[in-house]
């Protein structure tokens, strides 16, 4: 059930996000997330959008460098302490956040959890059996 996530390189000067994004509207790709982690000299983008497919296709015919990984994506109750209970869930049984970041959403209820895991069976499994829902490309395109 994980979800579709792109990753990509881009150089660490100014204008590069801007084209990114330009390549997916032109594309009629709709976001829903993003993250930037930088270095010195490129960062690293991940978006999660309404067509990670097309997404991806767009940014290849641009020649920007992109590949899909599935994360799990799922919900949180939006009040004090509703994500640090998921987080210790994971950790009391070994499953290692690598990072995270929200989803962007209408709803004032709940948030929208990403996250990378080695596993994402197993974290899927320990969010579910907890009560937790969890995302799929399908839910995430209409949140």
């Amino acid at each position: 059930m994980a979800i579709s996530q792109l990753t990509v390189f881009v150089g660490n000067n100014k204008g590069s996000i801007a084209d990114i994004t330009e390549v997916l509207a032109k594309a009629n790709v709709n976001l829903h997330a993003m993250n930037v982690a930088d270095t010195d000299n490129f960062g690293i983008l991940r978006l999660i959008a309404d067509d990670a497919d097309r997404a991806l296709c767009a940014l290849g015919e641009a020649k920007v460098l992109a590949k899909l990984r599935k994360v799990v994506c799922f919900e949180v109750p939006d009040e004090p302490g509703g994500l640090s209970k998921v987080l210790r869930l994971l950790a009391d049984h070994d499953v290692n956040t690598e990072y995270m970041y929200s989803l962007i959403t209408g709803s004032v209820k709940s948030a929208y959890i990403v996250i990378r895991v080695a596993d994402n069976d197993v974290a899927e499994k320990l969010l579910t059996e907890a009560g937790y829902r969890v995302l799929n490309d399908e839910d995430v395109a209409g949140v």
